[in-house]
């Protein structure tokens, strides 16, 4: 079976970006009092994004938004050939990341 399909996309900004909002206002609120208490500011660390089994892409560009409002400076690094609607083997990575631990 072939996970390839170019079809598939994220929805429209406007259908997802309130929703967002309010999962980051109920997730996040006014911060994270434990990371601001036990984690150096100064210190940068990176992450990325890895399958563990083959997978459809999809939803790349609200994954995007989500760092983009969380820390607008945060480096988002695309992986060639990963997009939404690739289908994707279980190899690391496929978006990577690279901010202060804080973020």
């Amino acid at each position: 079976m072939s996970l390839e399909n170019k079809s598939v996309a994220a929805p429209p900004a406007a259908d997802w970006s309130v929703l967002l909002a309010l999962a980051l206002a109920e997730d996040i609120g006014a911060g994270d009092l434990t990371s601001a208490l036990t984690v150096d500011a100064a210190r940068e660390g990176r992450a990325r994004i890895e399958a563990r089994q083959d997978l459809l892409v999809c939803g790349l560009p609200i994954a995007r938004e989500v760092f983009r409002r969380v820390d607008p400076a945060l480096e988002i690094v695309a992986v060639d050939g990963i997009e939404d609607g690739v289908g994707a083997p279980p190899r690391p990575p496929h978006q990577r990341h690279t901010r202060p631990y804080t973020t």
